[in-house]
């Protein structure tokens, strides 16, 4: 397992003709415990989107860990169930909500400092819908005055608006 120090990593699979982005791991971001407890493979793949530093775990040196120390293991507990939740909001949000509003939520859940620092394409493959749709809603939120695009990112200018676009 892994422990992103620096850096962003991009987690996806590899669907016939092109990937599938699952999530983007910032500093903080953490990988592979659910795998190392279950004893299953990982069904992704983890690729570098800048410099990086990821702190490691052997699934030996995590189980110590979580032998050793109940209190890390209770709060490591907190956290994987914290991303559980998320994660299934996020997928329940993408079954239930049309393009614009999932895609106002995304611009919100990868936002950092006003920014999203993620190429259309990518914000397209998180989606699983073609850039051409998404550059389409997009457009329309700037014409709205709630984002300015530009090369490889998206601003966030209004952020309750964005917000109410989500709902």
């Amino acid at each position: 397992m892994w422990i992103v120090r620096s850096g962003r990593l991009e987690l996806a699979v590899k669907e016939q003709e092109r990937p599938v982005i699952l999530q983007i791991l910032r500093a903080g971001g953490i990988e592979g415990d659910v795998q190392l407890l279950l004893g299953i493979p990982f069904t992704y793949r983890a690729r570098a989107l800048e410099d990086s530093e990821c702190l490691t775990l052997t699934a030996d040196a995590f189980d110590g860990l979580l032998t050793e120390h109940p209190a890390i293991a209770r709060l490591w507990m907190s956290g994987m169930a914290e991303r559980l939740s998320l994660s299934y909001d996020r997928v329940v949000g993408m079954l239930s909500r049309s393009l614009s509003q999932q895609s106002a939520r995304l611009l919100l859940d990868e936002s950092q400092a006003g920014a999203v620092e993620v190429p259309q394409q990518t914000l397209s493959e998180m989606l699983g819908v073609c850039r051409p749709s998404l550059n389409k809603v997009l457009k329309e939120f700037e014409r709205l005055g709630l984002i300015r695009l530009r090369y490889g990112a998206v601003d966030i200018l209004d952020h309750y608006g964005l917000a109410q676009r989500a709902d």
